[in-house]
């Protein structure tokens, strides 16, 4: 893997995509073509070496490996926007307030309080 390639904005991309499961419609929210949302998805998995996404006409899902890379993508993106509001004297010492995707099947694994059924109203099986 050139590590070079795997950028934040292509983890951010790869995010909403597995959270929606539609490449139309994060292209639409990201302002640009589905083609560039497709391109930057086949360039972080030709990073990574392993596919991430699984495509049919209709959906778009993780693999096995997309799904342990998404969990690591969250929390990589999570820390990276506490750095940037810490670094600006903001939220000091609070948790971000991202949304947490365990409304994914398969959760987030960022923390027991991220994810718990009280929190986000979903059960999350193991």
């Amino acid at each position: 893997m050139d590590k070079s390639d795997v950028t934040l904005d292509r983890m951010r991309t790869f995010v909403r995509v597995a959270e929606r499961g539609n490449l139309s419609a994060v292209a639409r929210e990201l302002g640009i073509g589905q083609s560039s949302v497709t391109r930057q998805l086949r360039e972080l998995e030709d990073a990574v070496g392993v596919p991430l996404l699984s495509r049919t006409t209709r959906r778009v899902s993780p693999t096995e490996e997309g799904a342990r890379y998404y969990t690591q993508c969250v929390q990589i993106l999570r820390l990276v926007d506490q750095a940037g509001d810490e670094a600006r004297g903001g939220r000091r010492g609070r948790p971000a307030t991202s949304a947490c995707p365990a409304r994914r099947p398969w959760g987030c694994g960022i923390s027991a309080a991220c994810c718990s059924p009280s929190r986000t109203g979903t059960r999350i099986s193991t």
